[in-house]
C-alpha cells in the first residue's frame, strides 16, 4: 500500500550550512507523528540522474545534513527504523549554492506501507545572506540571448549593467558592471576554477552554453570562500552525463534577407552625404552535444561543440558632408575649381579681399587651402603654391605636399629639390571611405567524465579548447567616435583557450566533507592590427574626421599560463558548519615576441586645424579675418602636431603567485535566526622588475614609482551577515550583511610597466614643427626631428645617422632597431637634443590592491504559491582603485607666464610649448620688453618693459623644451651637452626660478604616467524584484533598479587621467557606470497541449515556448 501526500512547504532552502562553491546542501529534521525527533534514522539521497547515493544518519536531535551535493534531481528516502513506515519523495532538485532544508514527518508503519510525499521547493530562502540570484536550465534553454554567450544571462537581472568604458581592443573586460564597480573587478568560476584573464582581468573562454546546466549570480555579500573580486561573482557549473543517453544537434542562422536594416548602417556617397545601406550580416551558429553512460551508476560522459561562424559589416562615416569641403572658384585664379571650407570660400571671393592687391593674397590662401585639400583626398598637389614659390616651372600636379621645404624665396630660392614627394605608405582620405568586413570564426570543445567511486567518493574531468578569430574589431580608446574609423584602424584577435580542471571530493564521515580541485589553463592571445589595405601603416588621428592605420594598441602577444590547486574542508557541528580552505595559483606571463605589448609601435601622427598664424600668415587682411586650415588640410599639408611612436625591446617572462586562505561559519542561532561569518586573506607575489639602466634607477628612486607590482600583504576581510525570518512561517526573511572584499590587480599593469619605461622600450613624442631635410647632427637635430620632418619622409634626406633607423617610405622609425639613438638613453651620450623627452608607465611605490565594502539590506516575502517580492537596498564603497595620473606634468603657471614674457617681448609664438628663447639679446621698444640673453637659446630675462609692461622687468623667458616645460623633474638632460653639462643647466634653472628636479638626479622622461590607488567609488542602489517560479507551464521575473553610482577614475589607461593632475580629487562626479533606472522583464511560458491532441489547432501550438527579454 502506497500512500501519497501533496504539500508546498516543508522543503526550505534555508539551513546552518554555509554556500557551497559549486554544490549544494540539504539538511532537514526527522520528526515522529508526535512531533519528536527521530534518532538514528538514515536518510539516502540518489541522483536521479546519474544513480549515484549518498546517506547519513540522524543526530540525537534528529537532524541530519549532507553537503557537497551537485546540483540536479534527487530521490530522497527515509528509513526511520522500527515502527514508523518509510518515507519517500520522488523527486527534490537542488540549485548551484542553495541550502535546502526538508523536514520529514514519518508515520507509524502498518504493514509494508510507506509514505511518499511530493513537494516543492519553498519560495523564500530563510537563511541566505547573500544578494544572488541562479540561472537555471530552463532558462538558458530557452531565454534569448544573441549571440549565445550565456554570460549575458546575467543582465536579466536590472543590478547587473553592461559596461560601458570606453574600448580597450587589447584589453577586453567582463563586460559586466556589478554594483557600479569596474567590469574587471568580478570573479568567474567555472566548475570552482578561476576562469579570469588575469592579464586584464576579463574572461577566458569557457565552455558552449549548451554544456552549462546552471550559474549563479553573486552580487552583493558573498562568503569568504568567493574573493578576488569587489564586483560580481558568477559561479557556473557545467553538465554532466547521466545513466540515459541524451544529446542534441542544433543550428540557428541570421542572414541580412530576414532581419531589418540596422539604422546606423550608411555608406557615403561620392558626394559626400551619409546614404542608408541594408549590412550585409550572415551568422551561423551550430553544435551537438552527447551525454551518457560508461558503466551505469559509475562513470559518464559529456560531450558539447559549438561554432561561430560570422560575417557582417562595420559602419563609417568617414567623409561625411565630404569632409566639410565644398567646390570653389575664385577671380584670383580663373578657371580652376578646388576644394574649400565654406568659410575659405567666402574670403577668396570677398570684394574687399579681392581689391586689395589685385586678388594676389586671396590666390595664395586659394592655392594653399585648395592643394592641402587635394593632397588629403586624392593624393594630387596641383602644383600652384610650388610654381608660385618658384620650386616647379608650372602649376604641374604631382604626387607631393604642396609646400616646398628648406627654401625661402627671394632669399633661398625653391626648385625642384625642395619639394617633398608623397611616401609609399601615405594614405588619402577617398580611399578610407566605406563600410568594412568584420568576421569570426569560434569554436568550444568539451568533454567531461565523472566517476563514483563509491558512497563516499567521486571524481570529474573536464577538458576544453576554444579557438577564436575575431576580424574588425573597432575602439575608441583615442576617445574617437566609433563611425570615425576606418578598416584599416580595426583590429584582429587570435586567442586559443585550453583548460584541464580536475576535482575530487570525499565525504570522510558524517561530519566532514572535502573538496580538492586542480586546474591547468592556458590562454594564447594575439592581438593585432587589421590585415585589410592600409592597416599596417602609420596611424593617423585626424580629429573629428577619420582614424586610419595601425590601431596603437596592437600588437599584444602573450601566453599566460594557470596551474591551481584548491582545497576546501566542510565540518559539521552541532549549530554550526565550519569550512576552511585555500588555493594556490601559479600564473605563468610568457611571449615569443620581442615585445608583448606593442604600444604605437607603429607611429601614431595626430593632425588638428592650423591657424593662418601657424601657417606664417598674417591674422587678419586689409580688416578680414584671415581663415586657418582643417585638420583635414593639415594633413594634406603635412603638418601634424604630434608624432608618437614606441621603439624596442622588453619581453620580461614573469610569473604571479596568488595565495588565499579563508574560514567561515554558519551558525544557526535560533530556528529563526543565522549568522553567517569568517575572514578571507589574499596574498599575491606580484612581480617586480629592476630598472634597465642606471639613470631610470635613480629617476625611478627620486618619484617614488617601480617596474612591476609593489607587494600588499594586508588583505584581511571579514565579513558578517545574517538572514532572520521574523514570523517563523517562512514566507518572509530580513537579511542584512557587510564585509571587505579585495580585488586583485591585473597583470597589465605589471607589462605596461616596462612597455614604456624609457630605455629598454620607450616612446618617442616629437612636435609639429617645420619640415626640413637638414642633415642630424647635435647642433640641428632639436629643430630637425619633428613631427612635420617624419611625417613627409624627409627627416635627415641630407643625412640621418643610422642609429635612427628612419624609414622614410614608412614614415616611422625602425620600433626593433637594435641599440636604437631612442633606446637606453643612448640620446643622452650621443648628445642629441629630444625636445619631448619619453613618458613611462610606471607603478606608484606605495600602490595598494582595491577594495569595496558591501553592504545590504533585503526583505522578501511570499504572496499565494509562487509569487515573491523583494525590495534590497545595496550598497559598495570602492576604495584604493587603481587609476592612471601624471605626477609630472608641465607647471601651467609657469608655461603660461613663460608665453606672456615671450609675447611682451614681441616674439611670436602660438603655444607656450614652442616657446625658444632667443640666440642673441633684443633691444627693448616703445612697445615690447627687450632681453637679456644668459644662455643663447636657452635663457633670457626681460628689460626696460615699458609702460604697462614695466612689471615684467626681471622676468625669465626660457625655452621651454629646455627647461622639460618647468615639470617638477628639472631641466631636460638632452640639451645637457649643449648647455656644457647638467649642473650649469640646473644652474640656470634656479637663477629663473625654474624647477631644478632631485639633486645628483637626472630625469629622461617628460610625463610620468604612473599606475596609482587613490581611486574610490560610490554606489547606492534600490531594487524591487517580483517573480514567479515555475508552475502551471509559466515563470518570469520582472527586475527594478534605481541607482547611483558616483567615482573619480574609471580604468587603466593613460586618456582617463585626471585632466588637473595635481587635483584628481575634482573628478568626482557621476560614473561613467551611472545608470539610475533599469527594468528588466523576462518569462519563459510552455504551451501546455500536446501533440497527442486530436484537434489540429491544438496540435499546431502544441510544445510552443515563448520566452521573452525586455529591457528599459
Amino acid at each position: 500500500m502506497c500512500l501519497v501526500v501533496l504539500s508546498a512547504a516543508p522543503l526550505v532552502a534555508a539551513n546552518p550550512a554555509g554556500a557551497q562553491v559549486n554544490t549544494a546542501v540539504l539538511s532537514g529534521q526527522v520528526l515522529d507523528p508526535q512531533g519528536l525527533a527521530v534518532a538514528g534514522a538514515k536518510v539516502t539521497v540518489k541522483n536521479l540522474a546519474t544513480g549515484a547515493t549518498r546517506g547519513t544518519q540522524t543526530d540525537e536531535t534528529g537532524r541530519y545534513r549532507l553537503v557537497g551535493l551537485p546540483p540536479g534531481r534527487y530521490e530522497l528516502t527515509v528509513e526511520p527504523g522500527k515502527g514508523l513506515a518509510r518515507l519517500a519523495n520522488p523527486e527534490i532538485v537542488l540549485t548551484i549554492g542553495q541550502a535546502a532544508e526538508f523536514d520529514a514527518h514519518v508515520q507509524l508503519q502498518r504493514g509494508e506501507e510507506s509514505v511518499t510525499v511530493t513537494e516543492s521547493t519553498q519560495l523564500i530562502e530563510t537563511t541566505r545572506t547573500s544578494v544572488a540570484e541562479t540561472v537555471n536550465r530552463l532558462r538558458i534553454d530557452n531565454l534569448p540571448i544573441n549571440g549565445r554567450n550565456y554570460v549575458n544571462f546575467a543582465l536579466t537581472s536590472s543590478q547587473v549593467q553592461r559596461d560601458s568604458a570606453p574600448s580597450i581592443g587589447a584589453a577586453p573586460t567582463s563586460g559586466l558592471n556589478f554594483g557600479g564597480q569596474r567590469a574587471r573587478s568580478n570573479q568567474v568560476s567555472v566548475d570552482g576554477t578561476d576562469a579570469v584573464d588575469n592579464s586584464v582581468n576579463g574572461i577566458r573562454a569557457t565552455v558552449s552554453q549548451e554544456a552549462v546546466q546552471e550559474f549563479q549570480l553573486i552580487i552583493s555579500n558573498y562568503m569568504p570562500e568567493f574573493g578576488r573580486a569587489t564586483g560580481g561573482v558568477i559561479n557556473i557549473v557545467t553538465r554532466s552525463g547521466s545513466n540515459a543517453v541524451h544529446g542534441n544537434v542544433f543550428g540557428f542562422l541570421r542572414h541580412k534577407n530576414i532581419q531589418a536594416r540596422n539604422p546606423f548602417s550608411v555608406e557615403v556617397n561620392p558626394a559626400g552625404r551619409l546614404v542608408p545601406v541594408k549590412q550585409g550580416y550572415t551568422r551561423a551558429q551550430a553544435g551537438a552535444t552527447i551525454g551518457g553512460p560508461i558503466r551505469q551508476d559509475k562513470s559518464f560522459y559529456f560531450f558539447s561543440y559549438e561554432t561561430t561562424r560570422r560575417q557582417e559589416t562595420g559602419f563609417t562615416n568617414i567623409g561625411a558632408n565630404n569632409f566639410g569641403l565644398v567646390p570653389a572658384t575664385t577671380p584670383a585664379l580663373p578657371g580652376v575649381t578646388l576644394l574649400l571650407t565654406p568659410q575659405q570660400a567666402a574670403f577668396v571671393n570677398d570684394p574687399v579681399v579681392l581689391g586689395a592687391d589685385g586678388g594676389a593674397f586671396a590666390r595664395t590662401i586659394f592655392a594653399l587651402a585648395g592643394s592641402a585639400s587635394s593632397v588629403a583626398l586624392n593624393g594630387i598637389d596641383p602644383g600652384f603654391v610650388a610654381f608660385s614659390r618658384g620650386a616647379l616651372p608650372g602649376p604641374i600636379p604631382g604626387a607631393r605636399f604642396p609646400l616646398p621645404i628648406d627654401c625661402a624665396p627671394p632669399a633661398i630660392p625653391c626648385g625642384p629639390p625642395n619639394l617633398a614627394p608623397l611616401p609609399r605608405s601615405y594614405t588619402t582620405l577617398n580611399s578610407t571611405r566605406g563600410n568594412y568586413p568584420i568576421s569570426e570564426g569560434t569554436s568550444l570543445w568539451s568533454g567531461r567524465l565523472d566517476h563514483s567511486w563509491n558512497a563516499r567518493n567521486s571524481s570529474f574531468m573536464r577538458v576544453s579548447v576554444s579557438p577564436s578569430l575575431v576580424t574588425g574589431i573597432q575602439v575608441n580608446a583615442q576617445n574617437q567616435n566609433f563611425g570615425q574609423n576606418a578598416g584599416s584602424r580595426t583590429s584582429l584577435q587570435q586567442t586559443r583557450d585550453l583548460a584541464v580542471v580536475g576535482r575530487h571530493t570525499t565525504s570522510f564521515a558524517r561530519a566532514l566533507f572535502n573538496e580538492l580541485s586542480f586546474q591547468f589553463a592556458r590562454r594564447g592571445l594575439h592581438y593585432g592590427f587589421s590585415q585589410l589595405p592600409g592597416g599596417d601603416r602609420v596611424g593617423a588621428q585626424i580629429t573629428g574626421f577619420a582614424f586610419f592605420g595601425r590601431e596603437p594598441f596592437s600588437t599584444v602577444d602573450r601566453i599566460e599560463r594557470r596551474f591551481q590547486w584548491s582545497d576546501n574542508l566542510t565540518w559539521l557541528a552541532g549549530r554550526h558548519t565550519f569550512k576552511v580552505g585555500g588555493d594556490i595559483n601559479l600564473i605563468q606571463l610568457r611571449s615569443k615576441k620581442l615585445q608583448i605589448f606593442e604600444l604605437d609601435f607603429g607611429g601614431v601622427v595626430n593632425f588638428g586645424g592650423l591657424t593662418a598664424a601657424n601657417l606664417g600668415l598674417p591674422g587678419t587682411f586689409v580688416g578680414v579675418p584671415v581663415p586657418g586650415v582643417t585638420a583635414v588640410q593639415a594633413y594634406g599639408l603635412g603638418l601634424p602636431q604630434t608624432f608618437i611612436q614606441g621603439i624596442g625591446r622588453s619581453n620580461r617572462p614573469f610569473s604571479n603567485k596568488a595565495f588565499a586562505f579563508f574560514i567561515q561559519d554558519s551558525w544557526k542561532v535560533h530556528p529563526r535566526l543565522t549568522l553567517n561569518y569568517g575572514v578571507r586573506y589574499d596574498l599575491e607575489l606580484t612581480p617586480i622588475f629592476p630598472a634597465a639602466t642606471a639613470i631610470n634607477s635613480a629617476a625611478e628612486k627620486a618619484f617614488g614609482v617601480v617596474e612591476g607590482i609593489p607587494r600588499d600583504k594586508n588583505n584581511v576581510a571579514p565579513r558578517f551577515a545574517l538572514a532572520w525570518d521574523p514570523v517563523g512561517k517562512g514566507k518572509t526573511v530580513v537579511r542584512a550583511g557587510y564585509g571587505l572584499f579585495y580585488d586583485h590587480p591585473l597583470l597589465a599593469v605589471a607589462f605596461n610597466s616596462f612597455t614604456a619605461e624609457g630605455a629598454l622600450s620607450t616612446q618617442l613624442i616629437s612636435g609639429g614643427g617645420t619640415p626640413t631635410g637638414v642633415a642630424i647632427t647635435p647642433l640641428t637635430a632639436g629643430r630637425a626631428v619633428n613631427a612635420a620632418s617624419i611625417f613627409q619622409g624627409v627627416l635627415g634626406r641630407n643625412g640621418v645617422p643610422a642609429s635612427f633607423g628612419y624609414l622614410p617610405d614608412e614614415q616611422r622609425f625602425d620600433p626593433y632597431l637594435v641599440n636604437s639613438i631612442f633606446t637606453n638613453q643612448n640620446f643622452l651620450t650621443a648628445g642629441i637634443p629630444v625636445p619631448i623627452l619619453p613618458f613611462t608607465l610606471p607603478v606608484a611605490g606605495d600602490f595598494k590592491y582595491g577594495y569595496a565594502q558591501h553592504g545590504n539590506l533585503t526583505v522578501e516575502q511570499q504572496f499565494l504559491r509562487d509569487y515573491k517580492l523583494g525590495v534590497s537596498y545595496t550598497y559598495t564603497h570602492g576604495l584604493h582603485l587603481n587609476r592612471p595620473r601624471n605626477i609630472n606634468p608641465p607647471n601651467p603657471a609657469l608655461m603660461a607666464a613663460n608665453l606672456r614674457n615671450a609675447l611682451a617681448a614681441g616674439l611670436s609664438f602660438s603655444s607656450p610649448f614652442s616657446v625658444a628663447a632667443p640666440t642673441a639679446s633684443i633691444a627693448a621698444t616703445p612697445s615690447t620688453c627687450g632681453v637679456s640673453v644668459t644662455a643663447p637659446g636657452a635663457l633670457g630675462f626681460l628689460t626696460g618693459c615699458p609702460g604697462p609692461l614695466a612689471s615684467l622687468s626681471g622676468q625669465p623667458l626660457g625655452t621651454a623644451a629646455f627647461f622639460n616645460f618647468f615639470a617638477r623633474s628639472g631641466p631636460n638632460p638632452s640639451f645637457a651637452t649643449l648647455a656644457g653639462g647638467y649642473d650649469n643647466q640646473v644652474a640656470l634653472a634656479g637663477s629663473a626660478g625654474f624647477p631644478t628636479g632631485f639633486p645628483g638626479v637626472q630625469v629622461p622622461w617628460t610625463g610620468v604616467d604612473q599606475q596609482e590607488s587613490s581611486g574610490n567609488s560610490v554606489y547606492h542602489g534600490l531594487t524591487v524584484n517580483f517573480s514567479k517560479r515555475f508552475g502551471n507551464h509559466f515563470e518570469f521575473l520582472s527586475s527594478y533598479t534605481w541607482s547611483h553610482a558616483i567615482d573619480d577614475s574609471t580604468d587603466l589607461q593613460t586618456l582617463l587621467e585626471p585632466q588637473d593632475t595635481l587635483r584628481p580629487d575634482l573628478e568626482r562626479s557621476n560614473s561613467t557606470f551611472d545608470q539610475r533606472h533599469r527594468w528588466v522583464l523576462s518569462a519563459v511560458f510552455q504551451s501546455p497541449l500536446k501533440q497527442s491532441d486530436t484537434r489540429s489547432w491544438r496540435k499546431f501550438f502544441a510544445e510552443w515556448t515563448v520566452a521573452p527579454i525586455v529591457e528599459a
